[in-house]
């Protein structure tokens, strides 16, 4: 008993909530996975296309963008200052960079550049944050088209997200051979980027000659405000002039490096201890942006991405003692931005119960549990379902067909009300007829999820997950548990959160935004030990009661459903009044 992209049993609480009552209305929704529509690599191109300022035909503009800090991580007085541009064309215009520490006044004109620098280092924040409100993806155009057509491209909650390697030919999983790019379907409009160095989010689109531009974009750590978008003025005779006196011999350059090109400049080997910990992983990588100044000095580390947050303290101590040899380009020094990579190997303390990961246990209870794991033949079941509503118990039926991970389909039925959900390889399909009016299906896969005892483990971040023995009573029970690091260096806990297993590795029951799911009466089926029911509860009482009535090996089944995509609104689903559960 699956889900299918959020369907199965979850759908069971959807349909009994939203298919009950008069006036019936008819619907057919198509969608394609997580999302309500389809994206094309077109699709992307314009997004970007239309929000790029500095490319051939944009008309001449005056941009002024302001910024500060988004958080309080940072010193205000550090992370404030402003970036202005005049442009004219992609061969003529001016860029001044102010902040406190750093200040900087670029111009082109034709094939000559003028460039002058006071202060000694270009941050990475400060080259993306005055970077993003004019090219939000800074890759070349037949580049961008080539990396948007091999992306891989995931949709969720109405985004369209598309990731390719930037050099197809590396092997290599790290940042420095990243991009990314967030769109929102409905509006086809960038919500941000990702690069080796630039990233960008952004927001409040407003006109400018037929272009949709951000009047909001933050670079971590700051948020930018546009204060100024208008057409050029004309502008004083040099204002242009990359022939005057006074500019720097060699404008203050950054490079790009990965891990392996930073590790072949050190100057001496890092220094990384890693303590013991409670909870895994234990073996894996952490990493972090360095931004190297043109000593070999690290001047700045990013946000550190660790495998197991419990080791970021570490990791930080670690990387402070890089230090490089200087880099050069041509025999001259060069700022250097690299993702520098290192893999950790921690142990639990002496004394403490070995667990396996987390992944092995949902993995495990998956397959002993539910016959939709990998292993197990196509199945038809058939359930009842009774949804306990304040007017008094509500009864339908429930059917799945699965034959395997991409071809199956749900129906539900309550009296003239029905619900079928399909899956055939990438092509999905909702169908929804005798619907009471009003009633809407956009919420459909999230009210599913808080009916799926084990979601999909293919994404699982094991570092999101404790593992913890019961309690009392539970002390044979296994629970893989939502976490997360506290500022005492350990984790919390997140009851909220959590599937529960035997000492066999069957699921018992778990607890989903606010719902336990109890598994009842389980019996052999295929392999597994199937539950034949499963009871939800919320705030401490039963609201649906869903039984296997029947269970055989599968037949033929139509996956093909009419298709009229509609617009609906979202349904909220309100806990029942007490009731006695015997």
């Amino acid at each position: 008993m699956k889900r299918a992209n959020g369907s199965g049993f979850g759908g069971l609480l959807t349909s009994a909530a939203v298919l009950l009552g008069a006036n019936p209305v008819h619907a057919q929704i198509t969608i394609t996975p997580g999302a309500p529509t389809h994206f094309t690599t077109e699709q992307a191109e314009h997004a970007v296309d239309q929000s790029t300022l500095d490319q051939p035909g944009t008309a001449a503009f005056d941009l002024r963008l302001q910024f500060s800090p988004a958080n309080n991580r940072v010193a205000a007085a550090d992370y404030t200052g402003t970036v202005e541009y005049w442009w004219v064309s992609p061969t003529q215009w001016r860029r001044e960079i102010k902040s406190a520490t750093f200040h900087d006044i670029e111009i082109q004109n034709g094939a000559n550049t003028w460039d002058k620098h006071e202060g000694d280092f270009f941050p990475a924040w400060l080259q993306k944050i005055a970077r993003a409100p004019i090219q939000p993806l800074p890759l070349p155009a037949q580049d961008l088209a080539a990396g948007l057509g091999r992306a891989d491209i995931k949709y969720m909650m109405g985004t369209a997200n598309f990731q390719w390697a930037i050099n197809p030919a590396v092997d290599d999983q790290r940042s420095t051979n990243k991009a990314m790019i967030q769109l929102q379907v409905s509006t086809g409009r960038i919500n941000y980027t990702i690069g080796p160095d630039w990233d960008g989010e952004y927001k409040d689109f407003q006109d400018f000659h037929g272009k949709p531009i951000a009047r909001q974009v933050s670079a971590d750590p700051v948020v930018g405000q546009v204060a100024i978008l208008e057409d050029l003025a004309p502008q004083a005779a040099g204002f242009f002039d990359t022939a005057k006196p006074g500019g720097d011999a060699h404008p203050l350059d950054s490079i790009v490096l990965d891990t392996d090109d930073l590790r072949r400049n050190l100057a001496a080997e890092p220094q990384f201890t890693w303590p013991d910990m409670m909870d895994g992983p234990f073996e894996g990588e952490i990493s972090a942006t360095v931004t190297i100044d043109q000593t070999g000095k690290v001047r700045d580390i990013g946000y550190i991405v660790a495998d197991n947050q419990d080791l970021r303290a570490a990791a930080l101590k670690g990387l402070q003692t890089l230090t490089f040899k200087p880099f050069t380009r041509d025999g001259v020094p060069v700022q250097v931005i690299g993702r520098y990579a290192i893999q950790f190997k921690a142990h639990r303390p002496a004394g403490a119960e070995n667990f396996e990961p987390a992944k092995t246990y949902l993995d495990r209870a998956n397959h002993l549990s539910f016959l939709h794991a990998p292993g197990h033949k196509p199945y038809h079941l058939v359930a009842t379902v009774v949804v306990f509503t304040p007017n008094g118990p509500k009864t339908g039926t429930f059917e799945e067909t699965w034959l395997d991970e991409t071809h199956h389909r749900q129906d539900l039925t309550f009296g003239t009300a029905h619900l079928a959900e399909t899956r055939d390889g990438d092509q999905f399909h909702h169908l929804a007829e005798g619907l009471a009016e009003g009633t809407g299906t956009g919420s459909f896969e999230q009210i599913m999820r808080l009916t799926s005892p084990i979601g999909p483990t293919n994404t699982l971040y094991e570092g999101d997950w404790c593992v913890r023995r019961g309690q009392g009573n539970d002390k044979d029970l296994i629970g893989v548990i939502g976490c997360s690091p506290n500022d005492r260096g350990g984790r919390d806990l997140d009851a909220n959160r959590a599937v529960w297993v035997n000492a066999k590795g069957e699921f018992v029951h778990a607890f989903t935004q606010r719902v336990e799911i109890r598994a009842q009466n389980p019996q052999p089926y295929d392999g597994a030990n199937l539950p034949r029911e499963l009871d939800i509860y919320a705030q401490g009482r039963q609201v649906i009661a869903i039984t296997v009535a029947k269970v055989e090996p599968a037949g033929k089944v139509e996956l093909d459903l009419p298709d009229h995509p509609t617009a609906t609104p979202g349904i909220v689903i309100v806990p029942p009044p007490p009731r006695t559960v015997k």
